[in-house]
């Protein structure tokens, strides 16, 4: 039996960004929505424009824990220690701690610790000249925030410190849309699930664990199939009932050119958008279609492979089906902390001459080469922070928080200065 072609597979590398692009393009968000107390909508997507119930601040503050008093007192200057001493509280001064109500009669205030209470229940300004602030450090009701002034627009994802401005505001319960529903389908006659005795020629299911935090950690929904061997009649069953369930599918494995190898071309089957090949590696084999109106991506059986896909392609579409604008993250320059295993890089050869006038190949126009994603454990030491390479035996990454993708240039020395994502 002959070797598939990738023309028999349909496997037509394309650019990452171009791939990504045109997939999320055939994408619609989510428009359902759900409304929820606020306690259980840590993460989500808020689903309308959100306005305030209140007028903030409801009473009259001062900007810190403080002793207030009447500004007619200092009319002349400063009054003496025997004026103070002969104060009454409530009616001369009184305490005003953060975001207290302070009555209108007083009008000025001096920080608390500037200030010794007596016993008598006056008081002693301290310091040769105590800094007293008038009228204007004083917050008046309702000058920071008007019922009807808008708090956080459609789209917003609901952090810790929006859920408090929210509640601030008086909401409890919010709009947002619903959680995005992704289904996992591992797929392979050579899977047994991970915890078995593993007889030989055996594979342990790890892709399930680590694609289902993953799903979890994007604030989506997963869910996860059983393992499916590899016969068409069957992983097209699979693929059918997930897309009952889900607003996005996620298929593992059979996407080469293996006698086994169906996944991709039943991607293809009824799709409005299919792409198969991306010119990134280690997953050039991926692909990816639209099929009924709900997504699909095939990850490479590797989990290497299949992380790779879901850090450049999956989770672009995600955000996409919650609505969310494209994920750009934080980066980094970092320095390689260790020599590549096998030494130092070597440097390319110099070019021979062309002989009898002949046109030297290196000359000739190239395609555009693959990328690499790779991926490394970054930390500061020393001030600076050292950029160590991700290790991983049977194609399994070991952990990492920094990723890094460019053109497949050969190893990087210790020292070399890359610039990473940070995850």
């Amino acid at each position: 039996m002959s070797i598939a072609t990738d023309q028999e597979i349909g496997l037509n590398p394309i650019p990452r960004t171009e791939f990504v692009d045109g997939f999320v393009s055939h994408i619609n968000a989510i428009d359902q929505v759900e409304w929820l107390p606020l306690e259980q909508c840590g993460g989500r997507v808020l689903a309308e424009d959100m306005t305030s119930r209140y007028a903030l601040p409801s009473g009259r503050t001062f900007g810190g824990d403080a002793v207030v008093m009447k500004y007619s007192a200092f009319a002349n200057g400063n009054p003496t220690p025997e004026q103070t001493a002969a104060w009454v509280k409530g009616v001369d001064w009184a305490f005003a701690d953060m975001g207290d109500d302070v009555p209108d009669e007083f009008d000025c205030g001096i920080r608390t610790e500037s200030v010794e209470v007596l016993e008598g229940g006056g008081i002693r300004l301290l310091g040769d000249d105590p800094k007293v602030s008038g009228p204007e450090s004083f917050t008046e009701p309702g000058s920071k925030m008007q019922v009807g002034d808008p708090l956080a627009s459609a789209g917003t994802v609901l952090t810790a410190t929006v859920l408090a401005h929210l509640a601030s505001a008086g909401h409890t319960v919010v709009p947002v849309r619903r959680k995005v529903r992704v289904a996992f389908i591992p797929t392979g006659s050579e899977l047994v699930t991970a915890g078995e005795v593993l007889q030989r020629g055996k594979i342990p299911d790890s892709n399930s664990y680590m694609i289902r935090q993953l799903i979890l950690d994007a604030g989506c929904e997963p869910i996860m199939f059983p393992i499916v061997t590899d016969t068409k009649a069957a992983l097209a069953d699979a693929l059918e009932r997930a897309r009952t369930v889900a607003d996005l599918v996620l298929i593992n494995g059979g996407s080469s050119k293996g006698s086994e190898d169906f996944n991709a071309v039943l991607l293809q089957r009824n799709a409005t958008y299919y792409q198969h090949g991306v010119k990134l590696r280690p997953a050039r084999v991926a692909a990816a279609s639209v099929i009924d109106g709900i997504p699909h991506v095939n990850l490479p059986g590797p989990t290497m492979a299949a992380m790779v896909v879901w850090q450049w392609l999956v989770r672009f579409a995600i955000a996409k089906l919650q609505g969310l604008p494209t994920p750009v993250r934080p980066q980094a320059l970092a320095e390689i902390a260790v020599e590549p295993s096998g030494g130092p890089k070597m440097k390319p050869e110099p070019k021979k001459d062309a002989k009898d006038g002949a046109k030297d190949p290196a000359d000739a126009p190239k395609p555009l080469p693959d990328e690499f994603m790779s991926f490394y454990q970054v930390k500061w030491e020393d001030g600076k922070l050292m950029a160590y390479p991700g290790r991983g035996g049977h194609g399994t990454p070991s952990a990492f928080n920094a990723i890094r993708i460019a053109e497949r240039m050969g190893a990087l020395n210790k020292g070399d200065q890359i610039m990473v994502e940070l995850l």
